[in-house]
């Protein structure tokens, strides 16, 4: 929840455009709810048990005996295991929208680039334009760009952190 006091712009694997950001960002959103939901319950039961169970407080009662209770410990049991559920749907659902190697729905042809990682550059290939550029790349803006990441240095990652799509690859 404290990264909504700066500005989005200025965290670039957050600050993401396109098709998948408002996706992206509903699952930081929700994701930043359920963890501040959860820790404020776990704060809330911390200070209610301390207060109750202090040493100054003699109207509580000492009840050894209660580790049977079946309510009780449903309830231990159920609400962690449903909060854990909730967010591993969430994650599994998102994660799998936001999937870099599924193609974006479009009525246009998408535009194919081959980029190569090379020691220390990289080279973008348009195998239907027929150019070829190093360490710069550039597609219009309203077209799905589909990229084909191959590797002659060890290993890379290609990341464009405005695409929400990181490629990692090593020579094969």
């Amino acid at each position: 929840m404290l990264h909504y006091g700066c500005a989005r712009k200025y965290f670039c694997s957050v600050a993401t455009s396109g098709h998948r950001r408002y996706k992206r960002a509903h699952t930081y959103d929700a994701g930043s709810i359920s963890y501040a939901a959860c820790g404020r319950a776990s704060v809330r039961a911390y200070l209610c048990y301390r207060m109750r169970f202090r040493a100054e407080n003699t109207k509580a009662t000492y009840l050894p005996n209660w580790e049977h209770n079946k309510v009780e410990e449903f309830i231990w049991w159920a609400v962690p295991f449903l909060i854990i559920a909730a967010l591993a749907v969430t994650t599994w659902t998102s994660s799998h929208e936001l999937d870099p190697f599924k193609p974006l729905a479009s009525d246009r042809p998408a535009l194919t680039i081959q980029v190569v990682a090379l020691d220390w550059k990289w080279l973008f290939i348009y195998p239907a334009q027929h150019i070829a550029t190093v360490n710069f790349i550039e597609f219009p803006a309203d077209i799905p760009v589909h990229f084909e990441v191959t590797a002659d240095a060890p290993m890379n990652s290609f990341w464009i952190p405005q695409l929400a799509a990181k490629y990692t690859q090593c020579r094969a």
